[in-house]
């Protein structure tokens, strides 16, 4: 998906869709007219409605965010975009179906399709105030990925300097209850992540001093329990 929001081949689906619109509904409509049926307001109002929308679908692929992750920028884009698109197909194929001249059904045709780009204009102002900060996210994002990884490569080098069995069997537990627990952190989980921090120093200090088989599974323990409490604030924050 990132290579196809990234390239003009968005441009030419909408193209070759709009084109495919127009003759089958050139087709249905010259042939309703050939048989002396007339072609009412809502007839008219929606098919200019869907013209607007393969236009605007069509600019929106011009939008070039100015960030170094364009691809993942304009997701949102798209999204928006197709459910603009297919709100508006839908919406407008019933009322050219129905095809009156009654003043309610066209104000009614008129008045859903303003808020249909109302809203969808709204959601467009939306992403576009994202797009400066999707940098900023992902880099901190591959912050949190990285800090997580180094933790568990701590364990894994302090695993190897573990001389007990039953102390090396608790940090392999550990490890793989850090290795399945969430990398996210923000303010709220700041504080856990600190304690998880601090009680792995301490354990890396007791198993590098040699201390006791007692004090070593303590220190383990404590870990544990520290990482719990970081899960704990992870799942709160959310």
């Amino acid at each position: 998906m990132k290579k196809f929001l990234t390239t003009k081949t968005t441009l030419i689906i909408v193209g070759l869709v709009a084109l495919l619109f127009n003759v089958v509904f050139w087709a249905i409509v010259g042939s309703a007219l050939g048989h002396n049926r007339d072609a009412n307001a809502t007839l008219w109002i929606s098919y200019a409605f869907v013209m607007v929308a393969f236009v605007v679908a069509a600019g929106v692929t011009f939008v070039k965010p100015k960030t170094k992750n364009a691809s993942i920028a304009l997701i949102p884009f798209f999204y928006a975009t197709l459910g603009y698109m297919g709100v508006t197909l839908v919406l407008n194929i019933i009322f050219m179906a129905i095809n009156t001249n009654n003043e309610v059904g066209w104000i009614f045709d008129l008045v859903l399709n303003a808020i249909a780009i109302i809203f969808f204009a709204i959601v467009l102002v939306l992403a576009y105030k994202h797009f400066s900060r999707v940098d900023d996210l992902l880099e901190k994002k591959h912050e949190r990925v990285e800090k997580h990884f180094d933790l568990s490569g701590k364990v894994s080098s302090l695993l190897s300097l573990a001389e007990n069995d039953e102390v090396k069997a608790a940090l392999v537990d550990f490890r793989r209850s850090l290795n399945f627990s969430s990398s996210a952190s923000n303010e709220k989980t700041a504080e856990a992540d600190q304690k998880l921090a601090e009680e792995l120093d301490n354990l890396e200090i007791m198993i590098k001093s040699n201390a006791s088989v007692e004090e070593q599974l303590r220190a383990v323990k404590f870990a544990k329990v520290a990482l719990d409490e970081r899960n704990r604030a992870v799942a709160k924050a959310r």
